[in-house]
């Protein structure tokens, strides 16, 4: 891939956004352009080869439609690279923001329950957009998931339905499902791994509180018949640890990354609070 090429006479590429296949990965990965016929900024994943091309076609058929809280896709197809080999495309949306795996770096295990139950929360609805289409994720782990100062959407679910493409290696194992091949219940245990990554506490190896114990184990047992069905049955029972069964209080909602950093200072000095009564 070239600074400067057009890909189909409309997509002016500018600069990789994601290395994708890692080192060596050449012309793969996720690259900043425009959009010159629609005027608007665009993501481009390519893959060489045109194997993907089908997927990436399902992708745009399941998500053209925008969702609050799933990456939505524009076009895909194939084309031949300035080097004239063949390629497959998916145009995205870009967007702005910094993935679950960096806020992790510096907070893992220290997110406010409620905080961290919402942010799933969103997650889920994202697959449960994705799976009423047929699709499955493949791919549920901090590092798809993309924290926003957008107040409409701040928890975008990324790499929708793009199983097989390569990843961290940090992310490899921790948030896959043991079954093969995986479906829309691997999707489950990994949303149910994000929540253990952003409320275990490795001093004492709790979750805390109880019920959101309850909810990791039953997203994320081995056998996926165990597993609820459906995303929505997954959001009844974050629903319920969050809110044990009262009504979600409006400002417990967090929009931005600033805003999720003060719920759980929030929720620390609730807590701190209570201990010294």
């Amino acid at each position: 891939m070239e600074q400067g090429w057009v890909v189909e006479g409309r997509y002016g590429v500018e600069r990789r956004l994601g290395a994708g296949g890692g080192a060596g990965a050449g012309r793969e990965g996720v690259w900043q352009a425009v959009d010159t016929a629609a005027q608007r900024p665009v993501a481009i994943r390519f893959v060489v080869g045109t194997d993907a091309a089908q997927r990436f076609q399902d992708r745009v058929r399941v998500l053209s439609q925008p969702s609050p809280t799933i990456v939505t896709c524009h076009d895909s197809g194939t084309t031949a690279g300035p080097d004239g080999s063949p390629a497959s495309f998916l145009v995205m949306e870009r967007l702005e923001g910094h993935t679950l795996a960096a806020e992790l770096a510096d907070t893992v295990g220290n997110w406010a329950p409620r905080t961290a139950g919402t942010l799933v929360t969103d997650v889920l609805r994202g697959l449960e957009h994705l799976h009423a289409g047929g699709l499955a994720h493949g791919g549920v782990r901090p590092s798809n998931i993309l924290l926003t100062d957008d107040l409409d959407r701040p928890v975008i679910l990324l790499d929708a339905g793009l199983p097989g493409l390569p990843v961290p290696a940090a992310d490899d194992s921790f948030f896959a499902a043991p079954e093969r091949p995986a479906d829309a219940r691997s999707d489950f245990y990994g949303a149910g791994r994000v929540l253990v990554a952003m409320l275990h506490h490795d001093d004492d190896g709790r979750l805390a509180p109880l019920p959101y114990l309850a909810v990791v184990q039953r997203l994320t047992a081995r056998d996926p018949a165990e597993r609820p069905q459906d995303a929505a049955a997954c959001i009844a029972l974050l629903r319920d640890a969050m809110t044990d069964g009262s009504t979600l209080r409006p400002e417990m909602r967090p929009r931005t990354p600033g805003q999720l950093e003060a719920l759980r200072r929030r929720e620390e000095e609730q807590q701190a609070d209570s201990a010294r009564q």
